[in-house]
């Protein structure tokens, strides 16, 4: 059974990039992601924590290590022996600890696709500790805000296909839409799938980072966790992508849960994550 799934989901995902894939139109000056080999981007990981409830929480909290992350566009590889894709590689480092992954991509007129990943899930995980506080959302429990970070901006599906050690998107998703124009919206996560996402472009903008000024687009993320229709105002992302790639992604937590070894609500917090360019090579 696990088979003849693998081999319908091949001949679904073959068929979708044959309708799909044609030639880039460089010449009309479209948007298109810089996905060629050798481009790296390495950003400062930047966490606040603020808006404590009760104030005294603030003691208490543990503070969020300083981190960075390296993104490189490493090579071509073929899956599922004909579809070609692009490998972008991840490595996310803290005072303590190191995680790489790799997402598979691939850019059609339509947009730019994942189609599978390898080491995707929790990049932070800490060492499980019957005394350590925890974090606390969405009546979920993370070791670590950037456990719980890295599984909303995943949100992958609990039904996974599986293969070769690569975790598959069936069907892949979507997760920019050409051509990016102020007001267009999409899906990127289906009802269940395993939550509803939408990514909206809010407009044009122009960034100030310290390597340089960027005009960008703004694109955020949209979440409907309990599927109930209506967007969640206490979780989004703020996606500022330029002709450079990705130059800042700033990720929301409101009110989030801060609980003990025993489950005990401890206090609420807002929590604000900031990935922001800081060297660029392409």
């Amino acid at each position: 059974m696990k088979n003849n799934k693998i081999i319908l989901f091949r001949i679904c995902l073959l068929s979708f990039f044959f309708i799909s894939c044609g030639h880039m139109d460089e010449e009309n000056n479209r948007f298109v992601y810089p996905l060629e080999i050798g481009n790296r981007w390495v950003y400062s990981i930047e966490i606040i924590w603020t808006n404590f409830e009760p104030d005294s929480m603030e003691d208490e909290i543990d503070v969020p290590e300083t981190s960075s992350a390296l993104c490189e566009v490493i090579g071509i590889q073929i899956l599922l022996d004909s579809v070609e894709t692009v490998v972008l590689g991840t490595t996310e480092r803290t005072d303590r600890y190191q995680y790489v992954s790799h997402h598979f991509y691939r850019e059609t007129e339509e947009g730019l696709f994942i189609l599978a990943y390898q080491n995707a899930g929790s990049p932070i995980i800490h060492p499980k500790s019957e005394n350590k506080k925890r974090i606390h959302f969405k009546n979920k429990q993370f070791e670590s805000i950037h456990q719980l970070s890295d599984f909303m901006q995943q949100a992958l599906p609990e039904q996974r296909i599986v293969s070769d050690s690569l975790i598959y998107e069936d069907p892949p998703v979507q997760t920019l839409k050409y051509p990016l124009e102020p007001g267009s919206q999409w899906i990127y996560r289906y009802d269940f799938a395993p939550w509803r996402i939408d990514k909206t472009v809010i407009g044009k903008t122009t960034l100030n980072l310290d390597i340089g000024v960027f005009e960008c687009f703004h694109i955020k993320w949209l979440y409907d966790w309990d599927q109930n229709g209506v967007w969640d105002e206490d979780l989004s992302i703020d996606d500022y992508i330029g002709k450079e790639g990705l130059l800042k992604r700033t990720v929301t937590f409101l009110n989030v849960g801060y609980v003990d070894f025993s489950g005990n609500m401890i206090g609420t917090f807002d929590s604000f994550m900031d990935y922001t360019l800081t060297e660029l090579y392409y």
